[in-house]
């Protein structure tokens, strides 16, 4: 006994720190409720109550949001001080004894002022008790009087972020467990007891076949009757209580007005205690993952799937079109990132001056810099810089920001390219509500803006640059038509010069079908590139330089296009000295040595009597053994994603694009129907066939991601349509630098569960200024190009 009663004695004893932690902690909470118990129209706001059982409420609460500060004309006040950072390049306004915003540009003529948060954030005290919420309904009768939640769940992350403050807006997400199923049909009232959300109590009536529930996961983009693979997801990571298993259960495909089209039955593909593979090992979900194949569905028009007790998804579409849609919003993404040209009505509703042009507000000047001589950093251009001119301007903006403008970024242009070779005329009616300058198709038009801002930089012995940059990221607060960086154009080189002949020839020979002479003029510019690079690369040989594998594959490619164009055996023997299959056993893709699956695309597709026969065959059988290993990387996952390239980094937009061109250039070459399947499998989780229901390109779909953008968010506006975000990946593996830093500093202070717990598949953190996750490169474009065109394109 005795020993008893020191036992409960010693349970309630606290030290003396932990009763002074308890006393801070009530302290901080009557603190906080003090300041936001009220509710007030600045008070978190329900914005949706829906389902992931029949006992089960998922409730989202968006608190707070980011009031933005487009930039405006600076109007100096008595007293106003400037203050200089960054050795001068970035200038404070400092008004009344606080900072108001950067002055940005050469004259430091505008303001930029920061951004805001506005609204209250939601008081954790509360939103972890589930005695707070009761459910109340006067026809059910296990409700008549208010039950309490018997379990509460929760994952809260941040969806926007002011700057420079990184004062984070969040949507929360309560999942609440009742001891009583709901009645389909009856109403029901949701009280939130002390939480501060604005609505103190939420009637609605639990209809599951109305409700989008988390759960269910299906592309936004759609299917075409055709298509082999129609498949969509179950799973849910509660957050703070983990993954949850719904175990196998019946599913209906339902039309618009709710008729049922198939009937089917989930299949777990995954177990939340199991492991899948990718590029490693883990379960990247943190959830069981349930399939629904719906494939023998062929009925055109709006449907969704519905899940007894769990509720719907997001409406998609079988339709004809629908790849083609897909497309036409990736490419729109390419035009609202030109450089050198206003966008405006009726173009776009997003507006942006003409930008980056040489004249008073830019000077761009050639540098004796080349890439080949002093790799891509750009800290050699201003070293090197000879003062002279350079008509350097257009293209694509490289990114969220606009600097560099590099050659390879016509690797998006040569992913619409080679689609339309493949099938000719069947992309040919894409609009894309762009300026028109040739007869060609839009496509063609838009790719010849890029290539145009290199054609401009082609000296007169054929040499082309690498691009246009400046020698540091944008100060803050400016904006592509108002910064204040001198431009620098890298000097030609062999590297440069065979990838701009590469795709420029392949240009011209598309063009000549609408405009015989115009294609004339870019095949001769094309052919003194290749010249001038030939030339380059015997000095360089001569002189004993290295040249990178990756300009001899940059080689290869461009003499194998040339080669296809002009029958030069000469070309054909340029691209047997750097093409790895004339050794025989050798892999297409070897990092650091060569990555040639499309020199072998392009070899094996030479028309007859062209190239080697034996070589045509060898690398068919290539690209097949590359579609196979995409295939076995396809199921070992969950979800169905696809790379030829097993250990491919899952950062930088890998899960935002299907990374099987490879597969469709091996399924044109044989037509096996696991390689269209594979193809498909792999195009849904970017198309938001996620845990997320969200795709990556803006625009594109019911439920899209934020993407930094510069431009668009210095002047308020919404991000344009047609930009695909690196997005989610796999930060884990790449802790301490550009994949994590905001997670590091900002997002581990206010996510729940902890940030760095978070399944990496739903890891998306939409704080604008996180490049890592919502910025972009152009040419990381290219997959969803090459594949929605060839979805849309083939027979």
């Amino acid at each position: 006994m005795l020993t008893a009663a020191l036992f409960i004695t010693s349970s309630l004893w606290l030290p003396p720190l932990a009763i002074q932690d308890r006393q801070q902690e009530k302290a901080e909470q009557d603190r906080l409720r003090e300041l936001y118990g009220a509710r007030t129209e600045l008070s978190p706001k329900i914005t949706e109550l829906s389902f992931i059982g029949d006992d089960a409420l998922n409730l989202a609460i968006q608190a707070g949001r980011v009031e933005l500060a487009p930039m405006r004309p600076y109007q100096p006040e008595p007293g106003d001080q400037k203050v200089t950072e960054n050795s001068g390049n970035t200038v404070k306004l400092v008004r009344g004894g606080q900072e108001m915003g950067w002055l940005v540009g050469r004259n430091r003529a505008t303001l930029k002022p920061y951004e805001k948060l506005i609204g209250d954030p939601l008081l954790d005290e509360f939103a972890a008790d589930p005695s707070q919420f009761t459910l109340t309904s006067d026809a059910d009768p296990n409700y008549r009087s208010p039950v309490a939640a018997v379990r509460l769940e929760r994952k809260s992350k941040p969806n926007d972020a002011a700057q420079p403050s990184f004062e984070m807006a969040m949507l929360h997400r309560l999942y609440l467990w009742f001891p009583h199923k709901l009645k389909p049909g009856l109403r029901y009232t949701l009280n939130v007891g002390g939480l501060n959300t604005q609505q103190p109590a939420t009637p609605f009536v639990y209809e599951p076949a109305m409700s989008i529930s988390e759960a269910i996961h299906v592309s936004q983009i759609g299917f075409r009757p055709d298509d082999p693979v129609k498949t969509a997801f179950v799973s849910l990571w509660a957050g703070t209580g983990g993954g949850q298993d719904f175990g196998e259960r019946d599913f209906e495909i339902r039309n618009a007005v709710g008729a049922t089209l198939l009937k089917g039955r989930t299949k777990k593909v995954l177990d939340k205690g199991a492991q899948e593979t990718l590029a490693r090992a883990g379960n990247f979900s943190s959830s069981s993952v349930y399939q629904i194949d719906f494939s023998a569905l062929n009925i055109p028009g709006s449907q969704h799937i519905f899940i007894p007790g769990i509720g719907r998804s997001l409406d998609f579409e079988i339709g004809t079109d629908v790849w083609r849609r897909a497309l036409t919003v990736q490419m729109r993404g390419l035009f609202h990132n030109r450089s050198g040209i206003e966008l405006k009505a009726p173009h776009s509703s997003y507006r942006k001056p003409a930008d980056m042009r040489p004249g008073p507000n830019t000077t761009v000047t050639w540098s004796a810099a080349t890439v080949l001589d002093d790799g891509q950093g750009g800290e050699a251009l201003a070293a090197k810089d000879t003062g002279e001119p350079a008509d350097g301007w257009g293209g694509w903006h490289d990114a969220g920001d606009w600097n560099p403008r590099r050659v390879t970024h016509l690797t998006a242009a040569a992913a619409a390219m080679e689609v339309m070779e493949m099938f000719p005329g069947a992309l040919d009616s894409v609009k894309l509500n762009i300026p028109k300058e040739t007869k060609a198709p839009d496509i063609l038009d838009e790719i010849k803006w890029e290539i145009d801002c290199f054609r401009r930089l082609q000296k007169p012995d054929g040499g082309v640059s690498w691009g246009l940059e400046t020698v540091a990221d944008p100060y803050p607060g400016e904006v592509s038509w108002n910064q204040s960086m001198k431009i620098y154009a890298w000097s030609p080189d062999a590297h440069s010069s065979w990838v701009y002949a590469a795709h420029t020839m392949r240009f011209s020979e598309l063009l000549k079908k609408w405009e015989p002479a115009l294609a004339a003029e870019y095949r001769s510019s094309a052919m003194r590139a290749m010249v001038f690079a030939e030339s380059d690369y015997d000095r360089r040989k001569q002189e004993g330089k290295e040249i990178t594998w990756e300009a001899r594959d940059a080689r290869c490619m461009a003499a194998l296009i040339v080669y296809r164009a002009t029958a030069d055996n000469r070309w054909l023997n340029a691209a047997h000295e750097d093409y790895v299959l004339m050794t025989p056993g050798q892999s297409l893709q070897q990092w650091g040595k060569a990555w040639q699956s499309n020199h072998a695309y392009i070899y094996a597709s030479l028309p007859a009597g062209m190239g080697s026969p034996n070589l045509k065959r060898e690398s068919a059988l290539a690209l097949d053994e590359l579609a196979q290993r995409a295939a076995a990387y396809s199921a070992q996952n969950a979800f169905g994603i696809a790379s030829s390239d097993a250990g491919k980094p899952m950062i930088n937009g890998f899960f935002t694009g299907p990374n099987v061109i490879d597969v469709a250039q091996a399924h044109k070459l044989n037509g096996k129907a696991e390689h269209l399947a594979t193809i498909l499998r792999a195009a849904q989780f970017s198309a938001g066939a996620n845990p997320m229901n969200t795709t990556f390109t803006t625009g594109l779909g019911s439920r899209n991601a934020m993407a930094l953008k510069l431009d668009t968010r210095a002047t308020g506006q919404a991000a344009p349509e047609g930009l695909t975000i690196y997005g989610v990946g796999d930060w884990q593996a790449f802790p301490g630098g550009f994949h994590d830093w905001p997670i590091t500093y900002h997002v581990s202070r206010t996510a729940i569960p902890n940030a760095f717990i978070w399944p990496f598949q739903e890891a998306l953190f939409e704080v604008f200024l996180f490049p890592g996750q919502l910025e972009y490169t152009v040419d990381q474009w290219a997959p969803n190009i090459y594949i929605w065109a060839y979805l849309a394109a083939r027979k």
